[in-house]
């Protein structure tokens, strides 16, 4: 074997298999201990991808069906401005108007975009009684909603798993520590050590 060859760097200076935490004798089990907990959390998180994905999409299905579910109880109608658009939050508009359902007259506000003039047609969706019914949610809102359920779910999830993992690091050191108090204890009693 040529000098140039053993001297270059590598990236990996040992195998692969002899790098692991259990493989260095100088190790305290408790460190391995952390070593396993570490590398079962990363194994549970990436497992939980799909998890959360799945989560996500029965959410959209489920939201999507009570939007159409919604959507078709509700019924079109064309309302008429009684009253120009005024303005009610920072970028709201609604107008009072007037709507014909099952031949009976309805009132009330409803929403509009900004100048938006008497007698103005606006549709609007209302219910079985006839009274003005806010719009179910659209699919983009659906998707939206379902993301952020996947999103909450996982984080929450690994949120949890890095608390345990932070308890028991807690509870190692804490053992790790009484254990050496007890060897300290041990070497000021011996009698080998303290000859005085």
């Amino acid at each position: 074997m040529t000098s140039a060859k053993m001297n270059r760097p590598t990236m990996f200076p040992s195998p692969w298999w002899t790098v692991r935490a259990w493989r260095n004798p100088l190790m305290p089990g408790g460190y391995r201990i952390r070593h396993v907990l570490r590398i079962l959390l990363l194994v549970i998180a990436i497992a939980a991808m799909p998890a959360a994905a799945t989560l996500g999409t029965a959410q959209y299905h489920r939201l999507t069906a009570d939007a159409d579910r919604e959507r078709a109880a509700l019924h079109d109608v064309v309302a008429v401005t009684d009253v120009d658009s005024s303005l009610i939050s920072p970028k709201n508009f609604a107008a009072s108007a007037h709507w014909t359902y099952g031949g009976i007259l309805h009132t009330g506000s409803v929403p509009v975009q900004s100048g938006k003039h008497v007698n103005d047609p606006i549709p609007i969706l209302v219910n079985a009684a006839g009274d003005r019914a806010v719009p179910p949610p659209t699919r983009s809102q659906n998707a939206g909603d379902a993301a952020l359920t996947a999103l909450f779910a996982y984080g929450g999830g690994v949120l949890t798993l890095v608390l345990a993992l932070w308890a028991a690091d807690h509870l190692i050191n804490r053992h790790r520590y009484r254990l050496w108090s007890r060897e300290w204890q041990l070497l000021a009693t011996d009698r080998r050590w303290n000859l005085r």
